[in-house]
């Protein structure tokens, strides 16, 4: 497993990273989200850009790790953020379907760049409540994930995409 550490990230007794979750005086708490991605070269580019966006940030690249983090922190994680054509053992679908055995009414988006693999429909079918299809933008997935946690979205002051 290959995980990401920035400056406000701390590691776990397992090797897994989670974003600090300090908080100022007079704000409230930031909404905590799971990002699964398998490509090294996206995850790290993801994590920055939830974080400067006010997220706070588990990360990793497989589904056991991602089972084992929402395992520990499921009180703290709002959202799962998921390839979907994560795997094998387990896939996207099967990864969302054992997190829903821990919280049945876990709120997840997926993100693709291979549709034919499972389309929007299968994935909005089985329970995605939004599927961001690669190339997306920071603001898109901030805004639609922001708009998902119930709180106002933040300005992100990051102009790229992620293919």
């Amino acid at each position: 497993m290959t995980t990401f550490q920035n400056r406000s990230a701390s590691r776990g007794t397992n090797g897994l990273v989670c974003a600090s979750s300090k908080r100022s005086a007079g704000t409230t708490t930031r909404p905590g989200i799971l990002v699964v991605e398998d490509a090294d070269m996206h995850r790290p580019v993801l994590v920055l850009w939830l974080e400067r966006a006010g997220f706070r940030v588990w990360d990793t690249g497989d589904g056991p790790d991602a089972l084992d983090l929402y395992e520990q922190h499921h009180d703290e994680i709002n959202l799962v953020l998921l390839e979907a054509g994560l795997g094998p053992n387990p896939d996207g679908l099967e990864l969302l379907e054992q997190l829903r055995r821990i919280n049945p009414s876990l709120r997840c988006c997926f993100m693709t760049s291979n549709p034919w693999l499972h389309g929007e429909p299968e994935l909005l079918d089985r329970g995605a409540e939004w599927v961001f299809q690669k190339p997306f933008t920071p603001a898109e997935v901030a805004s639609m994930l922001w708009n998902m946690a119930g709180s106002p979205p933040r300005p992100l002051q990051l102009a790229a995409t992620l293919r």
